[in-house]
C-alpha cells in the first residue's frame, strides 16, 4: 500500500465514518470519548479525530454488553 493510500485510509475513520461504521449515532462516540472508553488514534492538522480498528472493536463490545443490560459502569471494566 502506497503512502497516500495509507492516508486516505486513515482518513476513513474520522468521527462520521467510524460512527456509521460501527452503527451508533456520532453523540454516542462522543459520550463513550468523554467517559474514556475509547480515544482517538491521532486528530488531523485541521482538528478532524481520527478513530482506529481497535475504536471499532471497543465499541463493538460495549455494544454487546450493552444488549446484556450490564451497567456503563461494569462496562468500562470489561473492556
Amino acid at each position: 500500500m502506497t503512502k497516500k493510500n495509507k492516508s486516505i485510509q486513515k482518513y476513513r475513520n474520522r468521527i462520521g465514518e467510524f460512527a456509521e461504521r460501527v452503527g451508533v449515532p456520532v453523540s454516542t462516540v462522543n459520550y463513550y470519548v468523554k467517559q474514556g472508553l475509547i480515544q482517538p488514534e491521532t486528530t488531523t492538522p485541521s482538528g478532524y479525530r481520527i478513530f482506529s480498528e481497535d475504536g471499532l472493536r471497543t465499541i463493538s463490545a460495549i455494544r454487546e454488553l450493552q444488549t446484556e443490560y450490564l451497567p456503563l459502569e461494569d462496562r468500562k471494566s470489561v473492556v
